[in-house]
């Protein structure tokens, strides 16, 4: 049980650092959302402004049920693989999923 402790810790090291990654780049990415908007609205006024905003919500509704159950059922069967040791599936699942993400982003 000593052995473990070291990469326990470390393990949360690194999981510590990626949330803190991840949270620096959410908020980063709302600041620069909120300024995009601002300069849409104040150079197109209005009314061209109202249109983006629905278009940009239909795009989020529609990546939203694009992406349903994909997240949750790549980590199921990762770990279900990585259990079997078949890491040309996993290499598979992964691909697939950026693939699948990548096209319902950019619809």
């Amino acid at each position: 049980m000593p052995d473990e402790e070291p990469d326990l810790d470390e393990s949360l090291r690194k999981i510590a650092k990626g949330a803190g990654i991840s949270f620096i780049g959410a908020f980063i990415g709302l600041g620069f959302g909120y300024l995009s908007r601002m300069i849409i609205a104040r150079f197109l006024g209005a009314s061209d402004y109202g249109l983006i905003s629905l278009g940009y919500a239909a795009m989020m509704n529609g990546t939203t049920l694009a992406l349903v159950g994909l997240p949750s059922g790549i980590q199921r069967f990762v770990s279900f693989y990585k259990g079997k040791g078949d890491k040309e599936r996993i290499k598979g699942l992964i691909t697939f999923q950026s693939i699948c993400f990548v096209l319902a982003v950019n619809q």
